[in-house]
């Protein structure tokens, strides 16, 4: 992975490599830390492919122009991607996309036009006949009439005649419960009270099949099927692993053996269609997202709603919309696919001031969509409730040297080492080589307190820990930890001081046990790097003894 001083330009890779381009490459500079052209190439093709990107002045995607080789030049328009039209609440009217037309013929395979109630969808109309080659990724135009989706109270999606779907019903948490097809097929869902997806039930043309999800082990009609990891999944049946490469969005390019065999190869339209793709041999693909085929359903899930790919749109609106509505509340990534992810479908809190600069987080972390906030308001850690009552919006960036400052570090942060909440001693090691000096943020909940539980507290509270013995992830990266218990009930636990969790530092103060641990573990000499605060977000649960 190679980055400029502020931005991600490259993945490296025998099996997947991408080159990323903002003010340079083949495409329109973009000085705001929009990606203005990308390269990559994937398992074992020799053939450079890649995108340039062109945007309006709300930063929202208007063409994603494919072509081949180095200068994305060959073969132009293959897989290319147009948003031909917005409204003025960011929904998309017109959409534009080329795919493979026959064995060796490429063209136009969806010409679409959006009508809609509000924000809400009443038809799309696609004006072209041609269909995608070997039922490939398209929009399928099942049938021309209004009121082709319907919505409940809530805007829920209830209907999608396109796909065949005469009726959606949906839990108190507004996810799907069960999916109605006109032919009797149905797809059911059952969660747990927080949400979190445990079983999901198909019967397609009376053929069942039932997954669940239990933890991070994938169960099919009762058999134990797959074992997820952090780096891809382990097929149970054979005892085997299996890897992902993916790109700078965390899409799922490539997926290999342990013997470094390639089984899958994914290319992605920006707004999350497959083409042209290999044999698929796992669910996971854009975003990490798993994948629903079936039926011809094609909805990610995304955890707080489910994602269409082919008209760029979710299903439900975002939860967290009516506190923090920039666009339309079924949008993706406010229009701007290559640049931003959603993690969940439900966007949450990184926080700016009025000037573009990242203050830090409220107790839900850094993934998401932005809130901007008056600098006086700003407490870290402060609760998601008081962070969105105190929000501004987009419009709340006083001036376009704020914008451009917050665009900026906003595109950034999926490249910190502290975006999924969790530190490391090599990437706290290479923030301190950095020498920016800049504060990192971390979920309190992800901190492992080995050997702490309630009873700890009960002669002092708070308490302070040196978890350096254990050569833990905590110990190396951390070395001694102030904590406080908040609830003994529930067990827990506040990390830190009331204005920062911890100092990355290896300044010798006299100590000899410190000083010897700060000879040890500091990764260069003394003027070799910068200190910095840790702050945390959300805290601990440690287990409780009564």
């Amino acid at each position: 992975m190679v980055c400029n001083f502020r931005w991600l330009t490259a993945i490296s890779g025998n099996k997947f490599s991408q080159a990323l381009h903002y003010t340079d490459g083949p495409g329109t500079p973009c000085y705001n830390g929009n990606i203005s052209s990308m390269t990559w190439q994937a398992g074992g093709e020799t053939t450079t492919r890649g995108y340039k990107f062109t945007y309006d002045g709300l930063n929202r995607m208007l063409d994603a122009i494919y072509g081949e080789g180095t200068n994305i030049g060959s073969n132009a328009n293959r897989f290319t991607e147009k948003v031909t039209g917005y409204d003025k609440n960011g929904n998309i009217l017109a959409l534009q996309r080329y795919g493979q037309t026959g064995a060796s013929s490429y063209g136009l395979i969806d010409n679409l036009t959006f009508t809609l109630n509000g924000n809400q969808l009443n038809r799309v109309d696609d004006a072209v006949t041609a269909s995608a080659y070997n039922n490939g990724f398209e929009f399928k135009d099942a049938v021309k009439q209004t009121n082709e989706y319907a919505y409940d109270a809530n805007g829920n999606l209830t209907k999608d005649l396109n796909k065949n779907i005469s009726n959606i019903q949906y839990n108190c948490l507004n996810l799907p419960s069960k999916v109605t097809f006109t032919d009797g097929s149905t797809i059911e869902y059952t969660y747990a009270a927080d949400g979190t997806k445990l079983r999901t039930k198909h019967v397609i043309n009376g053929t069942t099949t039932t997954t669940d999800y239990c933890g991070n082990v994938i169960y099919e009609n009762g058999v134990q099927k797959l074992l997820l990891t952090e780096a891809g999944y382990l097929t149970l049946a054979d005892s085997k692993y299996h890897y992902y490469l993916q790109d700078h969005q965390g899409n799922n390019r490539v997926v290999i053996d342990q013997n470094g065999t390639v089984e899958e190869t994914n290319h992605y339209y920006p707004f999350g269609g497959v083409f042209a793709n290999s044999t698929s041999v796992q669910p996971y693909k854009y975003n990490g997202k798993e994948l629903d085929t079936k039926k011809g359903l094609n909805w990610y899930d995304y955890g707080a709603r489910h994602y269409d790919a082919a008209i760029g749109r979710f299903a439900t609106v975002d939860p967290m919309g009516e506190e923090d509505s920039q666009t339309s509340l079924y949008s993706y990534c406010l229009n701007n696919p290559v640049n931003f992810i959603d993690p969940s479908g439900c966007l949450t809190s990184p926080i700016y001031d009025r000037d573009g600069n990242l203050l830090g987080t409220d107790d839900e972390g850094l993934q998401g969509e932005a809130i901007i906030m008056d600098k006086s308001n700003f407490k870290q850690n402060m609760s998601h409730e008081e962070a969105l009552s105190h929000n501004l919006g987009y419009s709340g960036l006083v001036d376009d040297e704020a914008r451009s400052r917050y665009v900026t570090s906003f595109t950034g942060l999926k490249d910190r080492p502290d975006y999924d909440g969790y530190l490391t001693k090599a990437e706290a090691d290479a923030w301190w080589r950095g020498k920016s000096g800049k504060p990192l943020f971390v979920d309190q909940s992800k901190i492992e307190l080995h050997g702490v539980n309630t009873s700890s507290f009960e002669r002092k509270n708070p308490i302070s820990k040196n978890f350096i013995w254990g050569l833990t992830n905590t110990g190396k990266t951390y070395g001694t930890l102030k904590m406080t218990l908040i609830d003994a009930e529930k067990g827990k636990v506040f990390i830190g001081f009331e204005k920062y969790m911890d100092i990355y530092d290896f300044n010798m103060d006299g100590r000899p046990f410190r000083n010897f641990a700060t000879w040890v573990g500091r990764p260069g000499k003394a003027n070799d790097g910068k200190d910095f605060l840790i702050h945390g977000y959300g805290y601990a649960i440690v287990p409780v003894v009564k």
